[in-house]
């Protein structure tokens, strides 16, 4: 049996809603999903696409693979990776899908 590719598709309603990180015990908001909605050029298995994520300045989530419970919606198994937030008040991560 195969994984299911995420697509941009999987995400898109979601923006904006609170997402659980399940072992961190901690929420982000899924603030952004950026990417084009459209289908991939044959043999390609999807058009890539980022997920901002915006939460507290502290704690830092430290990169890894987390399991985020999407405000009524799925959970995923994520990896984040902080990235650098000009706004001192918070601290933004992504997930980059290729």
């Amino acid at each position: 049996m195969s994984e299911k590719i995420l697509t941009i598709q999987d995400f898109a309603p979601y923006a904006g809603r609170n997402v659980l990180l399940k072992d961190f015990d901690f929420t982000l908001k899924l603030s952004a999903v950026e990417g084009v909605e459209h289908a991939p050029p044959p043999g390609v298995a999807r058009t890539p696409f980022l997920l901002i994520f915006s939460g507290p300045k502290n704690p830092l989530v430290r990169p890894g693979m987390y399991m985020c419970v999407i405000a009524d919606g799925p959970t995923y198994e994520l990896y984040l990776s902080p990235i650098h937030t000009p706004d001192k008040d918070r601290q933004d991560y992504q997930s980059s899908f290729n």
